[in-house]
Parts: structure tokens; sequence; C-alpha cells
């Protein structure tokens, strides 16, 4: 089962959905991205009961409010960021080593996207593919922004410490193997979760726009860094994964960006 984001970008032929349905989903977006800001400005309790309520409120308004089949989409997709965080919270106990801690909810979440595929009707939900009879970009621009990833994390590292916003410097820590694959695997779940799943169905409800929704989602997942930097860079690196991600109509590609970027960064820190 998939999603092609084709239709919703390239044929102007098929009926946009009505501005409320667009308000809907914008307004479940604006509300994560408040539950997000509520564990970094209150209190991690209170951000738990946010994304559980709105967990809820997804889950109920997909299986049972009449909607539309990319209204149903999008918050099938939505409904992954609340369990994502949720888990991330939940999950780690203490009788697991701390550097699995993160490859924890990216297994739940990466679990769920493939059950998805089965429970939504077709053409509900699933990872972007390219239309046999599109040409879509080569394999060069997915090779640079391959190559790209390492420099443009170590680049950040380092401007983040040159900045000033972090205690840790970046180094040469005795990074184990075990950090580094779970760095990876974390990175390229979450490309599978946002331009996997969610940007595709924004994309279909809302155009271009789409990506950029993502993307603020996406960035949204760091405001409890509290730092203005990351929350930045995680906005901009989602506006390039995800534009190369519509464009390719590709993950793989992205999903490795994401891998190599992560390892170089936990390399360093």
């Amino acid at each position: 089962m998939t999603v092609s984001i084709e239709p919703a970008i390239e044929a102007p032929s098929v009926k946009r959905p009505s501005r409320a349905v667009r308000l809907t989903i914008v307004i479940y977006l604006a509300a994560l991205v408040g539950a997000q800001a509520s564990e970094a400005f209150f209190s991690t309790e209170l951000s738990v009961a946010c994304y559980s309520a709105l967990l809820i409120a997804l889950l109920n308004h997909f299986a049972f409010a009449p909607a539309s089949a990319e209204l149903r989409a999008a918050l099938a997709g939505v409904a992954l960021v609340p369990l994502l965080r949720i888990a991330a919270l939940g999950l780690p106990q203490q009788f697991v080593p701390s550097v699995y801690w993160e490859a924890l909810p990216a297994a739940l979440v990466l679990a769920t996207v493939f059950a998805l595929r089965r429970i939504v009707e077709p053409g509900g939900i699933g990872l972007p593919v390219r239309a046999s009879s599109q040409r879509g970009w080569g394999a060069k621009p997915q090779v640079a922004l391959l190559l790209l990833s390492p420099p443009f994390a170590l680049a950040s590292a380092f401007a983040l410490s040159g900045l000033d916003l972090a205690n840790a410097q970046p180094g040469r820590p005795a990074t184990t193997a075990a950090v580094l694959v779970v760095a990876a695997f974390s990175g390229m779940t979450l490309e599978v979760v946002f331009r996997g799943v969610i940007q595709p169905a924004l994309v279909a409800l809302c155009g271009w726009q789409g990506v950029a929704l993502t993307s603020l989602l996406y960035a949204g997942l760091f405001i409890g860094s509290a730092s203005w930097f990351v929350v930045l860079l995680a906005a901009t690196t989602g506006v390039v994964w995800g534009s190369f991600s519509a464009l390719t109509h590709k993950v793989s590609g992205v999903a490795a960006s994401h891998a190599l970027f992560a390892m170089t960064w936990a390399a360093l820190f």
C-alpha cells in the first residue's frame, strides 16, 4: 500500500481538499509543537499528558469521524509523532543499557509504520514511490547529498560550540560501535516517519506547503534541547531532506544522509 505524492504536486486537475480539512491538520500540527514546548518550558508530565490526549484524538478522528482519504492518511501519519515522543519518554528503563534507549522508540514506531500499511486502505499511507512513467532525479544529486552530510554535521557541531550554546564540546570521544549504529538507526527511522509517511500525506493535503509543515513539525521535536540553534538546524535539514525526498520520490537517499549526519554528530559528542 503506497502513497504517491505526484498527484498532490503535479496534477492540477486533482481536486484539492477543502480549506477546513487543511485547517484541521494544521491545528493538530500546532498542538503537537505546543506539546513539545510544554516539556521544555513546564514539565515532562504535562508533555506526556498532552501527547496522550493528542494521540487519542488523532486515532479517534481517524477511526470514527467522516474524513477524506487524504485526511485519514494525514491523521494516521501525524499520530506517529505523539507515539514516538511517549515511547521516547516511557520505554527507556534501567535494565536496558542507556546506549540503546534511542533505538527502543525508533523500533516501535518503525514497526507501527509497517503495521499501518496493512491497516489503512490502499492509497492511504506508505512510503513515497516514483511512478514508472516519470523520470526522477538521477543518482548524482543523492550521492552528493550523502557526501555532504558528514561535513555539514561537523560544521554544525563546531558552530554550536563556537556560539557557546552547549557545554559539550565536539572532540574525539571513545564512541562505541553501538552508539554509531543506534544513531544511524534513529536517523533513518526519523526519515521513514517524517519524509516517508507524514510528508507525502501533508503534500497530498496542502501541496508543496506540506514539505514546510513537515519540517516545522520535525524541528518541534528539538524544542526540548533549549537551543534555538539546534531547532533552526533541525528545520533547515528538514527542508533539505524533505525537498530531496519530494523531488526524487524516494526516501532511501535522505535516510542514508540522515544516518551519516547522526553518526558524525554522535562521534563528536
